[in-house]
């Protein structure tokens, strides 16, 4: 691992994690992972596995409307590739006015409902420690999910342990994971504007279309849906690409239910990227 200032701030986050998983059990070293199968919670989850039992570890991933497919099975895959125990649990949260009328704190409201759907499934296996995988990039950010975190009493030890995005890659990439270099992922609702109503029609005809666009090798975007107008956010070297094939993806995104086809030449704004969780 290169630096010894990450090599010292790995070894931290190691006893952060034992020590959460030995100090807040009574009885036993167990946890659960809140697991996305993102760089960030595949960290967590490979060192809780490494400093602790097998058995005694467990992923669990949510499943809702607002989550691509490709997210789920990307869990499946990583959670596969840790040697962790995965559950996936199905939740409705369209049924959530709170979300779905999707004001600037819908994020705390999801991340609430996430977290005590975990809680539920814990106290099944007797199990009431739970880690995520927010890093201390992120504390600095707008993200309204992380007081509902703390609400809940979720350990964040990658937060603790002052470790940000760029180090948490390279600490993946020193435990041999896989997904250490994979692009950064947030719920299909961030792409939607804010205080727009939430529907599975919108979400659905977002997450087609950057499947669609996915399968084109535009690998890290972003298509808003803003009321009907698609608009594209993608690396600016990505951005080539689509107006190679603009003909082609304006017909299919314009058969998905879009009346109108954009590409915002800025690529993917840090100002909306702050709103996701």
């Amino acid at each position: 691992m290169p630096g010894i200032v990450l090599e010292k701030r790995y070894e931290r986050l190691r006893r952060i994690i034992g020590d959460i998983i030995i100090d807040r059990n009574s009885k036993n070293k167990r946890a659960i992972i809140a697991f996305s199968g993102g760089v960030d919670s595949s960290v967590v989850a490979r060192i809780a596995r490494d400093v602790s039992d097998d058995d005694n570890i467990i992923a669990v991933t949510i499943d809702s409307e607002i989550m691509h497919r490709r997210t789920i099975e990307n869990s499946k895959r990583i959670a596969d590739e840790i040697g962790i125990r995965h559950f996936i649990l199905r939740k409705n949260f369209l049924d959530n006015s709170r979300i779905v009328e999707n004001s600037i704190d819908r994020c705390y409201y999801c991340k609430k409902n996430i977290i005590r759907e975990i809680k539920k499934f814990g106290k099944i296996y007797g199990i009431s420690v739970i880690l995520d995988g927010t890093n201390a990039d992120d504390m600095n950010e707008f993200r309204p999910g992380i007081r509902a975190l703390k609400e809940e009493n979720v350990a964040s030890p990658l937060a603790d342990a002052g470790i940000g995005k760029r180090e948490v890659r390279e600490i993946a990439r020193f435990l041999g994971l896989s997904n250490f270099n994979a692009a950064s992922e947030s719920c299909l609702a961030t792409r939607i504007p804010l205080n727009e109503k939430i529907t599975y029609e919108k979400l659905r005809m977002v997450e087609s279309a950057e499947e669609f666009l996915w399968k084109l090798g535009i690998s890290y975007l972003r298509v808003r849906n803003f009321d009907g107008i698609a608009i594209i956010e993608t690396l600016p070297e990505d951005i080539e690409k689509i107006i190679y094939k603009r003909d082609t993806i304006y017909d299919k995104l314009i058969d998905m239910g879009f009346r109108r086809v954009c590409v915002d030449i800025g690529g993917v704004l840090r100002k909306y990227r702050t709103l996701e969780i």
